[in-house]
């Protein structure tokens, strides 16, 4: 049987959390901490917006949690817009943030969950006219600047490294004999670089097989979830052992359709490539359908992504720095030990 390679990259903020029961294989120590350490001290009384693309995504409304705390830190003012996964709604959210009044108020604008490039063309031409200082979580497929836009950084783990690491715990919850769907959404490139890795990874074990790839708007999983359930036990039956995702919003859904099906929580195990969720991890602590999670460092990012964006208006260069993502699985559905990433910050920002 072959199997997904896991990244050797271990020195990091954070430590993976790998089997039910156990404690976490070490405890992350500050010289193991890889991102930066000095850069441009705070500019105060900065006002952001901030456009979110569905604040109903647990990992989005996390994130901006911990960026107000952050915001709190460095005396910046936040205007938060929520489009509610409704495309026209993210549209005059963007143009409303970087034109007109918008653009002439604000210091920085933040993306949060949407495609950078799909929707280049509602935020573009504002930036450019402002020269407004643009960054971004989970708006491209991979960290760092987003080409072809003015997003100077795109802040997440490596979609890759999350993708193998989930279809990896597939293969090890299964032994090697799985039945595998995969939920993704095809409108944002992130959430197709993560499934194709995925797939890619259990078509790579000999004795798994990969049923089908679904693709599923995240913004239409509740009204469209009891059908797709329905669907794939009627055409796969047994043969389906475990559901893959790239974002545990599918499964905030999924897993109440399994109960009125009557489908027993250890007969179908569901795995997410992000991002951890409060909701997740609680499926998992009881074993309730989930059996594991890819995790984002929500609180660590919301605190990288203001330290980025400080940097682009003081006309620095961005850290370059990627945190590593975390597994959960059973027992230990809680965040492994983590450096003090609040107080590196504070004191590169002098707060």
């Amino acid at each position: 049987m072959s199997r997904p390679a896991l990244s050797d990259r271990r020195r990091s903020w954070l430590v993976l959390v790998v089997c039910a029961g156990l404690a976490s294989v070490g405890a992350a120590r500050a010289e193991d901490w890889q991102g930066p350490t000095s850069g441009p001290p705070a500019a105060p009384g900065k006002h952001i917006a901030v456009v979110a693309e569905n604040m109903h995504n647990d990992g989005i409304a996390g994130l901006i949690d911990a960026m107000k705390e952050a915001a709190a830190v460095l005396d910046w003012h936040l205007d938060i817009l929520d489009a509610a996964g409704d495309a026209q709604r993210l549209s005059a959210a963007l143009k409303t943030a970087t034109s007109g009044e918008g653009a002439g108020q604000v210091d920085g604008l933040v993306l949060a969950g949407m495609d950078a490039v799909r929707n280049l063309p509602d935020f573009a031409a504002g930036v450019d006219a402002s020269k407004l200082p643009v960054v971004g979580w989970h708006v491209g497929p991979q960290p760092g600047p987003v080409a072809s836009t003015p997003v100077a950084v795109n802040i997440t783990t490596d979609p890759v490294e999350v993708a193998r690491l989930a279809a990896d715990q597939v293969i090890q919850h299964a032994g090697g004999h799985a039945g595998v769907v995969i939920f993704t959404d095809y409108q944002y490139a992130i959430a197709v670089a993560k499934a194709r890795v995925m797939a890619n990874s259990i078509r790579g074990c000999d004795q798994c097989t990969l049923l089908e790839v679904v693709d599923l708007p995240l913004a239409e999983t509740a009204p469209r979830m009891g059908a797709e359930i329905d669907r794939l036990r009627s055409l796969h039956g047994y043969a389906l052992t475990h559901i893959l995702a790239i974002n545990d919003l599918y499964f905030d859904d999924a897993t109440g359709e399994l109960l009125r099906e009557g489908v027993p929580p250890d007969h179908l195990s569901l795995i997410s490539a992000g991002d951890g969720s409060p909701s997740a991890r609680d499926r998992i602590r009881r074993g309730y359908y989930q059996t594991a999670t890819v995790a984002e460092p929500l609180p660590l990012q919301a605190w990288q992504l203001f330290d980025e964006l400080n940097r682009v208006m003081a006309h620095q260069p961005i850290s370059g720095f990627v945190a590593l993502p975390m597994v959960i699985t059973g027992s230990q559905a809680a965040p492994a030990t983590e450096v003090d990433f609040r107080r590196i910050y504070r004191k590169i920002w002098g707060r």
